[in-house]
């Protein structure tokens, strides 16, 4: 990586993995991250009495950390 916002770029990737990626991949979807992108996509519809809501808001914060996981270990974000 390289240019004259290299810096911001790397604190702003550092700061995307900290919301999004857990040391246990397992974990990661339990992130602020994934939990934000699957309420705004179902528009923070109330899941606590719809167990098929929550059961598809958890699989889109699954999916959601490993794409982000992949996206950020392309770019080997140290941080």
């Amino acid at each position: 990586m390289a240019g004259p916002h290299v810096d911001a770029v790397r604190e702003a990737l550092s700061k995307l993995k900290i919301r999004f990626v857990h040391d246990d991949p397992d974990q990661s979807y339990r992130r602020d991250g994934p939990v934000a992108v699957a309420r705004f996509e179902d528009n923070d519809a109330n899941a606590d009495g719809n167990e098929e809501v929550r059961d598809l808001r958890i699989l889109r914060q699954r999916r959601v950390a490993d794409l982000m996981a992949e996206f950020l270990a392309a770019l080997e974000v140290e941080g």
